[in-house]
């Protein structure tokens, strides 16, 4: 027996998390919510169908997510929910806004 000995248990490894819908900020309003759902790989890009995340956010605040994905917006500001499981974690930015025209202004200066 040795550290580099094989076992017949070979578990997939996580190596990314794809976060859906979509890529880049999700706008929602105070109130809305919304489902995310995960995706993870190995290196191999073969999907973990058995992996479970931990969902986060980073700003309750503004915006909660349960631990089966679904987004509550809570008030004006920008979160940043994380899917993680093990080291490997993905984020998705979510901007609360009362109102949309308001927010292309924000998205429009934030990026210049």
């Amino acid at each position: 027996f040795s550290c580099e000995d094989k076992s017949s248990y070979s578990r997939k490894l996580p190596d990314i998390i794809i976060i859906s819908p979509g890529v880049g900020r999700i706008i929602l309003q105070p109130g809305e919510t919304i489902q995310f759902k995960s995706r993870v790989f190995d290196k191999n890009n073969q999907e973990i169908i058995d992996a479970s995340v931990v969902w986060s956010s980073d700003n309750d605040a503004v915006a909660t997510i349960d631990e089966n994905g679904i987004v509550s917006a809570v008030k004006k500001g920008i979160a940043t929910i994380m899917a993680t499981l093990e080291t490997i974690q993905s984020m998705r930015e979510v901007v609360v806004s009362t109102s949309k025209k308001r927010v292309l202004s924000e998205l429009f200066t934030s990026s210049t």
